[in-house]
Order: C-alpha cells, then structure tokens, then sequence
C-alpha cells in the first residue's frame, strides 16, 4: 500500500504538516478577515477582494453552507470551531502536497519553458 501514487502524494512528512497548519492559520485567517470585512459587512462593491476571500478560505464557507443553509453563509463564527479550522487545514495540506508533487516531475513532463 505505501509504494501507491496516492501514498507518495499524501504521505505525511513533519515539513509539509508544520507549512500546511502555518498557511491555515496565516494565510486561512486573512481569508476570513477579508471575507468578513468583504462579504459580511459589505465594505465596497468591488469583486477582487470577495474572489480573493473565497479563494483562500472555501473550505469554511464549504462547511458554513452545508451546515446552514444553500443560500449563503454570512456569519462563520459557529462554523470555524467545529469542522472549520480542520477543512482549511486538509485544504492547504492537499495544495502543499500537489505543489511537492509537481516540483519532482521531470523536465520533459512539467513543460518545455523550463529550460
């Protein structure tokens, strides 16, 4: 089972559970913030920092809407402490693992503008 293309790609080393709980919390946490100032309060009509906001912390929006409701989810403070923090985390950890993976492909198969 561990020699599986799956295995190599999620195996868990200390490097990518330490990166992956640090982008969570930093990276996940202005997420939040912007999605709070951007989508909750409506702080302007401009769409980048909505975009922006879901990009980095869907998984919580994710869970707010399947716990909630299918419309929308405004408020993520009941949402952030049960399963939120634990899907931004898994989140980040499969990025951080498809980028690990991506780094180790040969030349001829990440592209011809590498040379």
């Amino acid at each position: 089972m561990k020699d599986s293309a799956l295995w190599t790609f999620l195996k868990p080393t200390g490097i990518k559970i330490a990166v992956s709980l640090l982008a969570a919390i930093f990276i996940g946490g202005s997420g939040m913030i912007l999605y709070a100032e951007y989508v909750s309060f409506r702080q302007s009509d401009n769409p980048f920092p909505v975009i922006v906001a879901y990009g980095l912390c869907w998984p919580i929006v994710l869970v707010a809407i399947t716990q909630r409701d299918f419309s929308h989810a405004y408020d993520l403070s009941l949402v952030i402490w049960p399963f939120g923090w634990l899907a931004l985390w898994v989140y980040y950890y499969l990025l951080i693992s498809l980028v690990g993976v991506l780094r180790r492909l040969p030349p001829k198969l990440s592209g011809s503008w590498r040379r």
